[in-house]
């Protein structure tokens, strides 16, 4: 479903992204982790076609369409988008609008010019959006103001707002960073069954690594821009941690364990070896 060959991508003389190659095979669901500023939200605009790589620096295939190529954004990018659902960290609604408003603006990648212009709905996208809000839990607020509803609510809108764009992959950039534990862990359930259930090809970056091992079957973590790993969840080991956060343990402990106060900023080597033990388990390694 997904191809990258060779992708690099230069600000202000830094590199951001470093000859990045991999495949998602249609129907996985792949997290992206790694610590601030290793490249997944950057990684995830390129993908998107928001961002074009640097040029003759390779290419981005989805479904079969080439997204960008050697640093040019594809002439067809606008049509191209229809099939991607991008869900941001921070949600994109427009807040004085309804939610079933926000949710029918999915569909606005297939509409003709003059109805994109004037938000013209017809039934079929309000089926669609009713459908949509029903399926992730948010039919009850489909005329409040999106600017009324929580941090989790929004995040549903969004999701929603994929599923009627009729979507064939979701691309989801740290959906979960800025909601509490028990709203991550709803979130990461709607994206797991519309994996499962649906067969939506789903990446999503993240920074807790409990999370990437509890919902998504395969991994790829980026360090400096460059893959590190690539392979199953399970396989992240503390070492693997360590080599990719830099030995702290704030990136990649849960939630409950930062709430907790369990050793958040200290080096794993400031722990004895019991307590280190202690500390895995807890997070759930």
């Amino acid at each position: 479903m997904i191809q990258i060959q060779n992708l690099n991508k230069t600000f202000a003389g830094a590199p951001a992204l470093q000859g990045l190659s991999f495949s998602v095979g249609k129907g996985e669901m792949v997290a992206l982790i790694g610590a601030s500023g290793s490249g997944k939200s950057t990684l995830i605009r390129h993908m998107s076609g928001l961002v074009q790589g640097d040029p003759e620096s390779g290419s981005i295939v989805l479904g079969g369409d080439v997204i960008q190529e050697k640093g040019v954004v594809s002439k067809r990018i606008r049509d191209i988008r229809a099939g991607i659902g991008v869900v941001f960290q921070g949600f994109n609604l427009v807040g004085r609008l309804s939610v079933e408003t926000n949710v029918m603006l999915g569909a606005l990648g297939r509409a003709p010019l003059w109805r994109s212009l004037l938000a013209c709905f017809g039934q079929e996208e309000r089926s669609l959006a009713f459908s949509a809000m029903e399926k992730v839990g948010i039919l009850e607020t489909a005329g409040r103001r999106a600017s009324t509803l929580s941090g989790g609510q929004r995040q549903r809108v969004a999701i929603a707002r994929a599923l009627v764009q009729r979507a064939k992959v979701i691309l989801a950039d740290e959906p979960i960073a800025s909601l509490d534990p028990e709203t991550s862990r709803k979130i990461m359930e709607i994206l797991r069954d519309l994996n499962r259930e649906d067969g939506f090809t789903v990446v999503v970056s993240l920074h807790q690594v409990d999370y990437a091992r509890k919902y998504c079957p395969r991994a790829i973590a980026l360090k400096s821009g460059m893959k590190v790993y690539d392979g199953p969840s399970q396989d992240l080991t503390p070492e693997l941690m360590r080599e990719i956060y830099g030995g702290r343990l704030e990136d990649f402990q849960s939630d409950e364990d930062k709430d907790a106060g369990l050793g958040a900023l200290r080096p794993l080597e400031a722990y004895p070896e019991f307590a280190r033990e202690s500390l895995y388990s807890a997070a759930g390694y």
